[in-house]
């Protein structure tokens, strides 16, 4: 005796799927229906509980034939033997639930029905507790539906492109008809291609591919739907849905549109930013410069910096501390290119890197909780470490804006912690190790400069890196229990406090 609500809407899923219930009208049957004649045969408690052995009073050619623990293998032996199941498992709020098996061929790949939750295999709830298995007297095997997938989707000038594979699982030789709708127009093609690696892998024939261009004669947003059309006893009742959204078909002709093409300084440099959007898709978005009172570049897609597409906004740096930027005035524009090879540009100004500093101030942070110092030159990460609750611990040493020694900054996704190195081995090592490379942080000065120290602490999880110019820090450090590592690069004379 069980509960009913999931489990009468499993048993009336499987009457009409193995056609116990000879109708296709909802309203002749339906759930409802199934448990008012369930009720009517008397199959439940005056606790509102179902009596399994009861069910057959209702329907007579359903008859309850046990209940066994789950075992995968023998669910796929029972459904090709041509028994109804329904699965017994456990929802997250550790409550029995039950669900409809509509294909058990598989063992490894149990399909179920389950109008209450968006699982379609079995082994998605975690765990199932067993199986409650019927026999339809009429020997009536159930009409299994298509098994699909539309690979690749795109526009063509003419309408759409497809690639991707259909079959029917009981008429696994037979080419399958796959029929696509858009607007008022429909086009119908089989899928028999050849497609050996579908033949191996569900042991179906060679032909159930399809690779094919249809002209649909429209153009602009077009809603697409692609059926593959069932071969069972079930007839279109089973044809399978296996592609339904929006897609711009049709020749594109429209340039991309760049919204809000800016560009404003930053740290250290100088920040491209811009909204962009195509019908047919953004191919890629660059931003270029080149001297002033030179010409454009020819091909700004080759030669401009790629903006990268985060939270709806492309962005990139172009950062004056890259050697290659000269002292200069720079032409400046965001290019944007679609799949079709259609271009925009929008123009951004001049950046005058004729008045940029020739070094920068690196800053000193320092977390409460873990330990960790952290240094950087940019006042954003600073202000925004500050509001996270980091104490301000203020210019720690003058760094050029430039050198041939950068010092390279890298971070441990695991403990959070941060390591500042100039040594490229070093470098090499942690990242093999695991740790993200966030590239140059900073640049050293030459060695008549101020030297930064670098201190190890063998006892800290984070934070076992310490950096100063402070000799007494270094030496009280070394008093605390610290190993001291040398120098580890060199600020500018103004570093000098």
């Amino acid at each position: 005796m069980h509960q009913a609500g999931c489990l009468v809407t499993s048993i009336s899923m499987l009457l009409r799927h193995y056609d116990v219930i000879k109708t296709d009208n909802v309203e002749e049957f339906n759930p409802w229906i199934c448990n008012e004649k369930l009720k009517a045969a008397g199959a439940f408690t005056t606790g509102a509980r179902l009596t399994f052995e009861k069910v057959s009073k209702a329907f007579p050619d359903f008859v309850y034939a046990g209940y066994e623990p789950y075992n995968p293998q023998r669910v796929s032996d029972l459904y090709n033997q041509g028994h109804a199941l329904v699965g017994f498992v456990q929802t997250n709020s550790a409550t029995g639930h039950y669900v409809a098996i509509s294909d058990a061929t598989d063992p490894n790949n149990i399909e179920i029905y389950d109008p209450d939750s968006d699982y379609t295999r079995l082994d998605q709830w975690g765990r199932v507790f067993g199986i409650v298995i019927f026999r339809p007297a009429n020997g009536v095997k159930p009409d299994r539906a298509p098994k699909s997938v539309v690979e690749a989707i795109k526009a063509t000038d003419e309408g759409i492109a497809l690639h991707g594979w259909s079959f029917d699982p009981d008429a696994p030789d037979q080419p399958l008809s796959i029929t696509v709708e858009a607007g008022n127009v429909k086009k119908t093609f089989t899928a028999s291609t050849s497609r050996p690696d579908i033949a191996e892998k569900f042991k179906t024939g060679q032909s159930h591919g399809f690779d094919i261009s249809l002209d649909l004669d429209l153009s602009g947003k077009q809603h697409i739907k692609i059926t593959a059309a069932n071969t069972g006893w079930q007839g279109q009742h089973f044809d399978t849905v296996i592609y339904e959204d929006d897609l711009m078909v049709g020749k594109d002709e429209k340039a991309p549109s760049i919204m809000g093409g800016s560009r404003t300084a930053s740290d250290f440099g100088t920040r491209f930013m811009a909204r962009v959007d195509d019908d047919f898709g953004v191919q890629d978005v660059k931003a270029v410069v080149w001297k002033e009172g030179e010409k454009e570049p020819a091909d700004p897609f080759a030669s401009g910096k790629s903006m990268y597409l985060d939270n709806g906004v492309y962005t990139c740096e172009f950062s004056f501390r890259d050697p290659q930027f000269e002292r200069v005035k720079w032409n400046t524009a965001i290019y944007a290119r679609d799949e079709a090879g259609n271009v925009s540009k929008v123009n951004t100004g001049i950046a005058d890197f004729t008045q940029i500093p020739q070094e920068m101030v690196m800053y000193r942070l320092y977390n409460l909780d873990s330990g960790e110092h952290f240094y950087t030159a940019s006042q954003d990460e600073r202000q925004a470490l500050i509001g996270l609750g980091w104490k301000d611990e203020e210019t720690a040493w003058i760094s050029p804006i430039h050198s041939d020694t950068p010092v390279y900054r890298l971070y441990n996704l695991n403990s959070g912690d941060h390591h500042y190195t100039t040594n490229k081995e070093e470098r090499d090592q942690l990242i093999a190790l695991g740790w993200k490379d966030e590239e140059v942080g900073w640049y050293s000065a030459s060695e008549d400069g101020v030297p930064v120290y670098r201190q190890f602490n063998p006892n800290a999880q984070s934070g076992s890196h310490n950096f100063t110019v402070l000799a007494e820090e270094n030496d009280i450090l070394q008093e605390s229990g610290w190993i001291q590592e040398g120098i580890a690069w060199y600020g500018l004379n103004s570093s000098k406090k």
